[in-house]
């Protein structure tokens, strides 16, 4: 008996023995999968924490919320937002090691519904090929759900993608819709004309410094009208009857072209320039002037290649401009007084109307006649100043105050009757020019930034579309031909020559 009480005494100290020998491997470090958590009021997500050293003794965790009433967690690391704020949740093992992680709970999105919807425009009218963007406002706009469809209900006329461009394809009416989620809709009719094209009258330099007439046709050349063996330049393009006619001058000889047959208006014998062209029905109206024998210069018109001066050759006269409305010819341009002084005119059916003063240098560049309304577009030097204006009925309006030199060089009124004038005026520096539009006497627009010489020198307004010939000086000071179709510019020189647009015609 005693032999067994002393083996269990043995084997009871062996085991106390080895138990002394376990050693505990405490927690030193917990992390979290990510340092901020964000979700919605009622959505769960799950944090996953990582214990290190991976084989700690006690790896027992407890998990808490620094404000329950926005985020909770459960013994899994299972966080759910309760209400819209912002939290802590805890990580903390058996010997106080802890992690935590910013939690933050958004509220339930509530869904904002639109409650209506315009278009920029309500009617649109394009030419076929032409492409042009509507827009869209949605009402509010906190709208959440801003989604929107565009539909055509006539496709073969004209088609919408999901950007609201609009594609005129073919001549007809198509209207465009665009819808939200929930089904409140906005329509813009669509118009779709024939195909526009846009001929531009103008001239450029070639390796022998002299100018060459051209045309060109929707921003392409369409033909030089000379060879460049003498100095040309086109200054005024129309197209009627399937033709394009042009006036301008080669040498000393006033010129009309009809499309590339060239038509001398005068003997080259004396220095004559043919300045506007004009067709009315079968008759072509060509407005200039001519040297006489005592080197005055006559203000005339050509009626079908007919000389009728308008000025009697006493005195210095150009016309510069013709508009032919009716049975009634109107011709602006200038007329120097008794002293010397060019005064602007203009002339109905050969009877004259001063539009200057008596002491200011004034000149009419192009007239417009809408109804009884004479709308002439000109300038006046005053104090070395240049000041563009727009008379109308004779009535000067100044579009420019003045103070820095400005010129008004094509004037137009569209079908609204509203009255349209390019031109120039110099910058703040009064160095370069800016080229300009003025709508009804105000300014419209500005083609470009001042930093070049720039020129708008023509404009047409079609009903969905404004268009400005002209030029800028480029880097290397070389004048570049352009066009601008609502502030768009486009080149029709690549600089490397000096080039002028001088004159546009859209048909």
């Amino acid at each position: 008996m005693t032999k067994k009480l002393s083996l269990i005494a043995v084997i009871a100290l062996l085991i106390i023995s080895c138990t002394d020998d376990i050693v505990s491997i405490v927690i030193d470090k917990i992390t979290f999968d990510q340092n901020e958590l964000k979700l919605t009021v009622g959505e769960k997500k799950t944090l996953t924490a990582t214990i290190l050293p991976e084989d700690a003794t006690n790896k027992t965790l407890t998990w808490s919320s620094n404000d329950k009433s926005v985020a909770d967690v459960n013994d899994s690391g299972v966080v759910t937002g309760t209400g819209a704020g912002t939290t802590t949740i805890f990580v903390t093992s058996a010997n106080k090691v802890q992690a935590s992680c910013i939690v933050i709970v958004e509220p339930i999105a509530v869904d904002v519904l639109a409650t209506g919807i315009t278009l920029n425009k309500p009617s649109l009218t394009l030419s076929i090929g032409e492409t042009e963007t509507l827009t869209a406002t949605i009402i509010p706009d906190n709208t959440t759900n801003n989604t929107l469809t565009w539909s055509s209900d006539n496709e073969n006329v004209a088609d919408v993608n999901n950007a609201g461009v609009v594609t005129a394809i073919a001549t007809g009416t198509a209207t465009v819709t665009v819808t939200t989620v929930n089904n409140i809709k906005a329509t813009c009719l669509i118009i779709v004309g024939e195909e526009q094209n846009v001929y531009v009258a103008g001239y450029a330099w070639n390796a022998d410094n002299k100018t060459i007439a051209k045309v060109w046709k929707n921003g392409e050349d369409l033909y030089s009208l000379t060879t460049g063996s003498n100095s040309a330049e086109a200054h005024s393009v129309y197209f009627a009857n399937d033709n394009v006619y042009v006036a301008g001058f080669e040498g000393n000889v006033a010129k009309l072209w009809i499309n590339t047959v060239a038509q001398s208006l005068s003997d080259g014998t004396k220095l004559a320039e043919a300045k506007s062209v004009f067709v009315s029905d079968a008759d072509v109206y060509v407005a200039g002037y001519e040297r006489n024998e005592n080197l005055k210069t006559v203000a005339k018109v050509w009626k079908n290649g007919n000389p009728i001066p308008i000025t009697d050759g006493t005195k210095d006269a150009q016309a510069n401009s013709v508009f032919v409305l009716g049975s009634d010819v109107y011709v602006a341009g200038y007329e120097a007084n008794e002293s010397g002084i060019i005064m602007a005119k203009y002339w109905k059916n050969g009877v004259s109307y001063s539009l200057g003063g008596n002491f200011d240098v004034t000149n009419a560049t192009s007239i417009y006649v809408s109804g009884s309304d004479v709308h002439v577009a000109g300038y006046k030097i005053s104090n070395n100043k240049h000041t563009a204006i727009l008379w109308t009925n004779g009535t000067a309006k100044n579009l420019t105050n003045g103070s820095r030199n400005a010129s008004a060089y094509s004037v137009y009124v569209a079908k609204n009757n509203d009255v349209y004038v390019a031109g120039n005026e110099a910058n703040s520096n009064g160095y370069y020019t800016i080229a300009k539009i003025w709508k009804n006497g105000a300014l419209l627009e500005e083609l470009t930034d001042g930093t070049q010489w720039a020129y708008a020198n023509s404009i047409v307004v079609t009903e969905n579309n404004i268009y400005v010939a002209g030029q800028e000086t480029n880097t290397n000071n070389k004048s570049v031909a352009k066009i601008w179709k609502d502030g768009e510019e486009q080149t029709l020189t690549d600089g490397t020559k000096d080039a002028r647009a001088m004159s546009i015609f859209v048909k």
